[in-house]
């Protein structure tokens, strides 16, 4: 798949206005493949081109979905550089707000030398839970306790 893109971006005249979302596939499909240097310098250069052409929610929501590949793939230095450059671009409480600001707490608290090692619940992070709750993708987790989930909820998620 890679091999394709790169074909297809040398193809594709500079001002195409496919070309923004030809890179961020790239950025992507790098990702996955585990080669995470190249992927994020090209994520990093379709952010902009995204942002120019979409709309700052569009590279945001790019750079959400990049973030989470990263993180998921094992590469988190990777996705708190993506999160924290997205983060730019997000303006309001969505999803890829969320997604970002998540990524970002990790990068924060991984890169406290106060840190005792493992997550600690902060005022952002409390607040970051609190606004997942008023977002359509983090939804299901109050619905599995309204649905009679056993246990109940630590006193500072509710």
């Amino acid at each position: 798949m890679v091999s394709f893109i790169r074909i297809a971006l040398e193809l594709l005249p500079k001002d195409d206005a496919r070309r923004p979302r030809l890179i961020a596939r790239m950025g992507l499909v790098l990702a996955w493949t585990l080669k995470f240097d190249e992927a994020l310098i090209k994520v990093c250069e379709a952010a902009p081109l995204i942002a120019a052409a979409e709309g700052d929610d569009a590279a945001a929501a790019y750079m959400a979905e990049a973030a989470d590949t990263m993180f998921n793939a094992g590469f988190e230095r990777g996705s708190w550089e993506v999160a924290k450059q997205g983060l730019r671009y997000a303006h309001k409480d969505d999803a890829a707000a969320l997604t970002l600001n998540s990524i970002d707490i990790f990068r924060e608290q991984s890169e406290d030398p106060d840190n005792p090692g493992m997550i600690v619940h902060t005022t952002r992070r409390v607040e970051e839970f609190h606004s997942r709750g008023r977002s359509h993708r983090w939804r299901g987790m109050r619905r599995a306790k309204s649905l009679g989930a056993s246990g109940s909820w630590p006193r500072w998620m509710r």
